[in-house]
């Protein structure tokens, strides 16, 4: 579980941290003040996927776990998901 684990954030944040050290201020934050920023944005895009599942009719708790969990994976989610029907709603 562990390796499944560090594999996602692996794949999630190495992209992101390698452009993130070509910006001129960079240098200047230490390792746990970009975990922090890198954590803070993940958890805002997950939020903002979390919203917008919910505006198309999905239980907001379950997505804000989904948001908070997986992310961006979750945002894309959300952006393609199609609303539910009236029908289909609880």
């Amino acid at each position: 579980m562990r390796s499944i684990l560090f594999i996602t954030l692996s794949v999630v944040f190495e992209p992101i941290a390698m452009i993130s050290f070509d910006l001129p201020f960079a240098s200047t934050l230490s390792s746990e003040t970009w975990l922090a920023l890198l954590l803070t944005l993940h958890t805002i895009v997950g939020a903002a996927g979390a919203f917008l599942a919910a505006s198309k009719g999905r239980d907001l708790k379950l997505w804000l776990f989904l948001g908070v969990t997986c992310g961006t994976a979750a945002l894309l989610v959300a952006l393609v998901m199609k609303p539910k029907q009236p029908s289909e709603r609880c």
